[in-house]
This record gives C-alpha cells, sequence and structure tokens, in this order.
C-alpha cells in the first residue's frame, strides 16, 4: 500500500496548529440529546418505519408500520448509557487529591 504526504499551505498549518493547541481539542465528545429530540426521533422512525415494506397477509392500503412502542423500546434501548468497564459515568466527579487522614 502506498502512502501519500499531503503539505498545507501556511494558513492552513497555522490554522491546524490553532485548533490542536485549544484545550480538550483531542477529546472526544460526550453525546447527548434532549427528551424533546429524543421524542421526536420516536415519532420520525415510527412514520418510517413502513417505508418499501408490505407485510404479508395485508392489503396495499392498509398501514405497515410497526408497533409504536416497540419503535419507542428500539430507541430507549439504544440511547441509554453503556459506560465501559472500569470507567465513571458522565457527570461524576473525580477527586485526585489525597484527604487528609
Amino acid at each position: 500500500m502506498d502512502s501519500l504526504t499531503l503539505d498545507l499551505n501556511p494558513k492552513a498549518a497555522a490554522r491546524r496548529a490553532q485548533v490542536q493547541a485549544q484545550p480538550g481539542a483531542s477529546d472526544k465528545p460526550i453525546l447527548t440529546c434532549t427528551p424533546e429530540q429524543v421524542e421526536e426521533a420516536k415519532h420520525v422512525l415510527y412514520m418510517w418505519s413502513g417505508r418499501g415494506y408490505e407485510e404479508p397477509g395485508k392489503s396495499r392500503d392498509d398501514d405497515h408500520r410497526a408497533n409504536p412502542e416497540d419503535v419507542a423500546a428500539f430507541i430507549e434501548e439504544r440511547i441509554k448509557p453503556r459506560p465501559l468497564p472500569n470507567s465513571y459515568p458522565p457527570g461524576e466527579l473525580l477527586k485526585l487529591e489525597q484527604q487528609p487522614t
């Protein structure tokens, strides 16, 4: 496999160095969503759940969408936080200073 090296122009190189020098530039963001966004996601997924699908035994004019409760459970299962082993949940403070004894 061949490698390719790109040399940035001075303006782009300066901008790249500026962005990388910002505190937290290499941190990965923690993605969160509001309850309103979750409800909207459930509604949108429910409305699109029958797109291009025809359930056997139903006529073409029947509703072929998934059960709204199943869609809500599907979304809830995927957005609940799953911390990695030996990690702290979001928002928990780490107290690294030694406590006086």
